[in-house]
């Protein structure tokens, strides 16, 4: 087979998974957090209440001890034995991080997915 038969393959197989790839979902990237759909049991936009801030601060310490907590981005929530609570927020150095924080129906908080840089929903 020919380098530019190679090619051509290359470049058919790489536009049908682009061209198939035009939403998220089908690309397998999506992330329910993220996701806009309304569906029972899934995450939904939030305000920023007093045990979102708890959360976040909790999730900064156990980051980083050195920063302190500029401001809440982004709060998502999802109902479960308690509630989770997807975070992006912004941290004295400028960084903007994310994680996800569980509050137990006996208000304690426990981390899930510990803070990383990044937006939440990018």
């Amino acid at each position: 087979m020919s380098k530019s038969s190679i090619s051509s393959i290359v470049l058919g197989i790489s536009v049908l998974f682009l061209s198939a790839c035009s939403t998220e979902r089908s690309c397998g990237t999506n992330n329910p957090v993220c996701s806009s759909e309304s569906i029972p049991g899934g995450w939904s936009v939030a305000t920023v209440t007093p045990e979102a801030r708890k959360a976040t601060e909790m999730a900064l310490v156990q980051f980083s001890t050195h920063l302190q907590l500029l401001g809440i981005n982004q709060v998502r929530t999802q109902v479960v034995n308690g509630t989770n609570y997807a975070l992006e927020f912004t941290a004295s150095d400028g960084e903007v991080l994310h994680a996800t924080v569980h509050r137990s129906l006996n208000d304690t908080y426990s981390i899930i997915k510990p803070a990383r840089r990044g937006k939440l929903c990018p």
